[in-house]
């Protein structure tokens, strides 16, 4: 059976003819620039950033092509406008490293609004990459609402966090630093109470980039896991839609 993304004419991980991201060159990079994390060697090795910037770019727009045949609201993002700038804001910050070490990008249907339920996606300079799908650590007014849809609506969101292709790409599951107490408006007797507790609403999952893993097997999992994650996207934003 044909992927719907080929059906509707859209790219599938794996359908660039470019030659796939070296995930291990971005690795290696990143841990030097952990190093090095200073002006003049980022100047003098901005030729290297800019073709892994590149690389990453067309990964990402993998994802979103391959995601957007089950999430149509993705569908025509622009990766450029999903990625994360490298350079670190450091006027409040205690670290005045100027770069971040890693390259990342969140995916919602207005780019990278990271207000909204959204798709993450990030590779480190430890070798290790991660994706995410939810909303971390909403406003109140944002958080009420969805622990007041998961109480109305607790058997639904059971069936959708225990479907096999979530819990097989997200094994944890919604795991995310909690209130000893229910929040205001609820109590202990309140369905799912220790969902309701939670202070983030996203699944994550992280694991090792593989010593010969390509850009294109990254995005194909990416892709598969996002989609298993889309049931729990789509209820995050009936619950924000939700007077």
């Amino acid at each position: 059976m044909s992927h719907p993304a080929a059906r509707t004419g859209m790219y599938l991980p794996g359908m660039r003819d470019a030659a796939p991201m070296n995930l291990q060159s971005l690795v290696a990079f990143l841990g030097e620039l952990e190093a090095n994390n200073n002006k003049p060697w980022f100047e003098a090795n901005n030729t290297r950033y800019k073709t892994l910037r590149s690389s990453f770019t067309d990964l990402v727009q993998d994802v979103i092509n391959g995601l957007g045949a089950v999430d149509e609201r993705v569908q025509g993002v622009r990766a450029e406008k999903t990625i994360f700038r490298i350079h670190r804001d450091i006027r409040f910050a205690r670290d005045k490293s100027p770069y971040k070490t890693a390259f990342s990008m969140a995916l919602s249907p207005d780019g990278k609004q990271v207000t909204a339920p959204l798709y993450y996606l990030q590779i480190d300079h430890r070798g290790m990459w991660m994706y995410a799908a939810g909303l971390y650590m909403p406003e109140l007014a944002q958080a009420t609402r969805i622990r007041t849809s998961i109480a109305a609506h607790s058997a639904r969101v059971e069936r959708l966090l225990a479907t096999p292709a979530l819990i097989s790409a997200f094994p944890a599951g919604l795991q995310a630093e909690s209130y000893k107490r229910p929040p205001k408006g609820f109590d202990e007797a309140t369905p799912l109470i220790e969902l309701v507790k939670l202070k983030s609403f996203a699944l994550s999952n992280e694991q090792p980039v593989t010593p010969n893993g390509t850009g294109e097997e990254l995005a194909d999992v990416a892709v598969r896991a996002f989609a298993a994650a889309y049931p729990w996207v789509q209820f995050l934003r009936e619950a924000l839609r939700t007077a």
